[in-house]
């Protein structure tokens, strides 16, 4: 009984870990998209010679199909929503593994501060899912989330 809440701090402390490892894959991934589209329309931009040849460019059917890939895709508003229930729960999960691991301490200064630090986390992780929740509903008023009728009625 006495492992539990090591390995819960242990098991909580590797989420946090991953979850970080993930948000900087993706911002990295997204960052590098972005410096490549604009390396083309730099490059696209050089090979004409006037403001006329890019108006007439623009008028074509393959601008408008480069121009539609260029555009970054739309954030889900289920995935954005998920992202926020996640990081939420794992910060809960944080604080509360802080505030069990503070009770196993023998200092009580690090006991302490312990304490502080799994209330902050719990604080924040609740702030994350009040946050997703409020999204949710602000979403579903504005129909900005796909129902199964809309998607299986299409």
């Amino acid at each position: 009984m006495e492992f539990i809440a090591p390995m819960s701090v242990l098991i909580t402390i590797a989420l946090v870990v991953g979850s970080i490892s993930r948000s900087i894959v993706v911002n990295r991934r997204l960052r590098e998209n972005s410096r490549t589209w604009a390396e083309v329309q730099g490059r696209l931009i050089d090979k004409f010679g006037s403001a006329d040849e890019v108006v007439r460019y623009l008028e074509t059917e393959a601008s408008r199909e480069l121009l539609s890939g260029q555009s970054a895709a739309p954030a889900n508003p289920h995935n954005r929503l998920l992202d926020s229930v996640h990081l939420g729960v794992l910060t809960l999960a944080g604080g509360v593994g802080f505030v069990v691991a503070a009770g196993l301490v023998r200092g009580v200064e690090l006991a302490e501060t312990m304490r502080v630090l799994g209330v902050i986390g719990g604080v924040v992780g609740i702030g994350f899912l009040v946050s997703a929740a409020i999204s949710w509903l602000l979403m579903r008023s504005w129909e900005m989330l796909a129902t199964r009728e809309r998607s299986e009625g299409a």
